[in-house]
């Protein structure tokens, strides 16, 4: 048993020194990759041990900035070369004791020289690109690889920025979307027309032209509508006002018999008290004593009752007056609410047909570099990850990348003009109101 173990380790002994020679030819290679690079979050480094092919083992730069491996622990990696943590692991790894198993099943203690261990970087932090190109996201990094290499890792150029559908059809559906966002504008140029009529206001809305059949029946509907509108209020304020107008003739003769009454109960008074005189003196019966309190009694009784009449329709006619009076006043108040937002959805609308015009030219620009093949010379910008923060460098298609950089990518698109909100006559003329009337031209109210 023992001839075979040491067999055995003579075996393993001279294949730990074929690989450590192996080592020993890559280590130049290595150590100048590794004076260049040092080591950062998210890199992964791994250890080995020539003489022992089984000692392998992978750790992951934490955010901490340290890295762990079996037998040596946690060490300080960040902002390390690969050379400078390998003295560290180098120093640990004697110290440590590995129980290895033998091919018999037998196992045995065996200590790690530090000069047959190795280190290396398994997986560096990958870059990302982003912006004009057909895949964004992040890719695998490897020494050398340039901002052009990555841009064709991404799938190269794409002059479709947000993956854009088809822009000859696309161009279809704008164009739609913009008459239709049109005739709504027209729609609300009359809404806002016709309120201003009702309110007595003079309108320059009404002026500003149609820009399809659609949006010329709309402006007719609305005539057509401020005329119902026009007409059904005149009715009710006609009738509110009969109503008034009936009760105050009523007023006016209920005070009439009021007057009329207070001067009969006076003579009636006037009467009693000459009757109850003679009755004094034995010149008048006691039974006409009475009929004249009766009679005076009566005639209060008339003069209240024609009272309590009088204030009942004077309190109608108040309630009539003020019914009218609200009317009035609803109306403006609902005028006004609807003037507003009909400014406001006007004001929202402009806005999306800005958008939909700066889409339009931004397909057209789109179009017409496809129809000529090729673009601008896109901008490069390389965003690198610093102690003190993040630097934006200007780079070149043979600009070399670290782990964790970021290439934003922007193609230039010849023609297209990011000022477009007032191409159109109707918002030019839409915004020039505003501005006449001291408006704001983002909400249509005034300022």
């Amino acid at each position: 048993m023992e001839r075979a173990n040491s067999s055995w380790l003579h075996r393993s002994q001279a294949l730990a020194a074929a690989l450590l020679g192996f080592v020993l030819i890559l280590a130049p290679i290595t150590s100048v990759l590794a004076s260049e690079y040092r080591v950062n979050i998210g890199d992964v480094l791994e250890l080995s041990a020539a003489s022992i092919p089984e000692f392998r083992h992978r750790g992951t730069v934490a955010v901490s900035g340290e890295v762990s491996f079996p037998l040596v622990g946690e060490i300080p990696a960040r902002n390390k070369s690969i050379n400078e943590i390998l003295k560290v692991i180098q120093e640990r790894v004697p110290q440590k004791v590995l129980r290895r198993r033998a091919l018999d099943g037998s196992e045995h203690d065996v200590v790690i020289d530090g000069d047959e261990v190795s280190l290396t970087i398994a997986e560096y932090s990958p870059i990302y690109v982003n912006g004009d190109v057909a895949t964004p996201g992040s890719y695998p990094y490897r020494p050398g690889l340039t901002v052009l290499q990555a841009i064709a890792l991404a799938g190269g150029y794409d002059t479709m920025r947000t993956r854009m559908e088809n822009p000859y059809l696309l161009a279809v559906d704008l164009q739609s979307e913009r008459e239709t966002l049109m005739n709504e504008i027209v729609r609300q140029q009359a809404r806002i027309a016709r309120v201003q009529a009702e309110l007595g206001r003079d309108s320059q809305e009404s002026d500003i032209p149609a820009v399809s059949p659609v949006g010329a029946d709309t402006k007719a509907l609305e005539v057509e509508r401020l005329d119902v509108r026009k007409s059904d209020f005149e009715k009710e304020r006609q009738h509110l006002t009969e109503a008034v107008q009936s009760l105050s003739v009523s007023l006016d003769l209920l005070g009439k018999q009021m007057q009329t009454e207070a001067e009969r109960a006076k003579i009636d008074q006037e009467e009693l008290e000459r009757v109850e005189g003679l009755a004094a003196k034995g010149m008048a019966t006691v039974v006409r004593v009475s009929d004249m309190r009766r009679l005076v009694l009566l005639s209060a009784s008339r003069a209240t009752e024609i009272e309590a009449r009088f204030e009942q329709v004077k309190q109608q006619r108040a309630d009539e007056q003020r019914k009218l009076q609200k009317l009035f006043d609803e109306r403006r108040i609902g005028l006004l609410k609807e003037l507003q937002d009909a400014k406001l959805e006007l004001a929202a609308i402009v806005s999306k047909v800005s958008a939909v015009t700066q889409k339009m030219f931004m397909v057209g620009a789109i179009r017409s570099q496809l129809g000529r093949g090729g673009t601008g010379a896109p901008e490069l910008v390389v965003v690198r990850r610093t102690d003190q923060g993040s630097d934006r460098l200007v780079a070149t298609a043979e600009t070399e990348l670290l782990p964790r950089d970021v290439v934003e990518v922007a193609l230039q698109l010849g023609g297209y003009s990011s000022n477009v909100s007032s191409h159109h006559p109707v918002i030019r003329e839409h915004l020039g109101s505003l501005e006449r009337s001291g408006g704001n031209p983002l909400t249509g109210l005034p300022n």
